[in-house]
């Protein structure tokens, strides 16, 4: 069960007694609730309260000294790139089976948020408190204006990018491939305005429970994070990934073996997953550049795949599952 930390204290002012704040196991200053049920939760009760900007003022509530030692951390930086960086490090301490990361170009950066689970869907309330959060950093730069930031959300649905473009100022543009805060890159090199003295840094004690987290962290879900990562953005290499998990490609085989699978077969069911979850929200990707994407060298082998999975080829499965297809989808 993949599990997301979030804080009890701004849970407690948008929702209440609802189903989030019955399975809130209380930790300390942080409260972790299963990611899967917060995120089916808070798009239902923003349904409910015909509140699409919901997952927003959640994370506009939620100030950074809430994190506890994460938060002190980041408000310890002395210049926006600094924190940042330490907000991505330090992030799957509050939300597993996701990514964050900070990703520049000449002139611009992009604070990148991803759910690496395509079953949880939909997500918008989920990636929108995220943002939310991190736009705190951006607010505190005085210079900072609303013009000078873009919220990209990877929803489809274009009312709820403009809805919050209206309540927060910033332009919000939909059907993005991952949600993510545009801003200059200029402004990463401008000094952090922190409320206060901040007595001690806690990144050794951080560090420890980061590396203690990923070593109790199950071999198969460790791998299966980074595949999802890589889909559609490099080829999935298992020597290359073993390396990075500190393994070598014998000793990944053993531990996979273990869990009763091999990579070959971990791959399989990510790619299955990661195409229905693509087929179902009615992109309108062809099924040809839809295997490309997912690795496969030709889309007649991802059909074959796709139907040894799933009993039936991808374009009636699309046809049966997703909205109307466009007259370009062809096998």
């Amino acid at each position: 069960m993949f599990e997301s930390q979030v804080s009890k204290s701004a849970l407690d002012v948008w929702l209440g007694e609802s189903d989030v704040m019955a399975s809130v196991r209380s930790c300390g200053r942080i409260a972790t609730v299963s990611l899967g049920d917060y995120v089916a939760t808070t798009e239902r009760i923003a349904q409910e309260r015909s509140c699409r900007s919901l997952g927003w003022r959640i994370g506009d509530a939620l100030s950074l000294p809430h994190l506890g030692d994460i938060g002190a951390a980041i408000l310890a930086a002395k210049t926006l790139r600094t924190a940042m960086k330490r907000m991505c490090a330090f992030f799957e301490l509050l939300q597993d089976s996701s990514q964050l990361s900070l990703e520049e170009t000449d002139d611009h950066c992009f604070l990148v948020y991803r759910i690496l689970d395509p079953d949880i869907w939909p997500r918008h309330q989920d990636a929108i408190f995220t943002l939310a959060l991190k736009s705190a950093l951006l607010r505190k730069l005085s210079n900072v204006s609303a013009k000078e930031i873009e919220i990209i959300l990877e929803t489809d649905d274009h009312q709820a990018a403009h809805d919050l473009e209206r309540e927060t100022g910033v332009t919000c543009i939909a059907d993005g491939e991952f949600n993510a805060i545009k801003f200059p890159r200029r402004l990463l090199d401008l000094p952090i305005v922190s409320d206060g003295e901040v007595a001690s840094l806690p990144l050794p004690d951080l560090n420890s429970l980061l590396v203690a987290k990923r070593r109790s962290e199950p071999v198969c879900d460790k791998v299966r994070r980074l595949i999802y990562r890589d889909l559609g953005a490099r080829p999935i290499n298992q020597e290359i990934l073993a390396h990075e998990l500190g393994l070598s490609c014998r000793t990944l085989r053993r531990q996979l073996a273990a869990c009763e699978l091999s990579f070959q077969e971990l791959l399989d069911q990510c790619r299955m997953r990661q195409a229905i979850h693509e087929i179902q929200r009615g992109r309108a990707t062809p099924i040809t550049q839809l295997a490309l994407r997912l690795g496969y060298s030709e889309h007649s082998t991802f059909s074959r795949a796709f139907v040894r999975w799933n009993g039936v080829a991808p374009l009636a499965y699309l046809r049966h599952h997703s909205k109307p297809a466009p007259a370009h989808l062809v096998t």
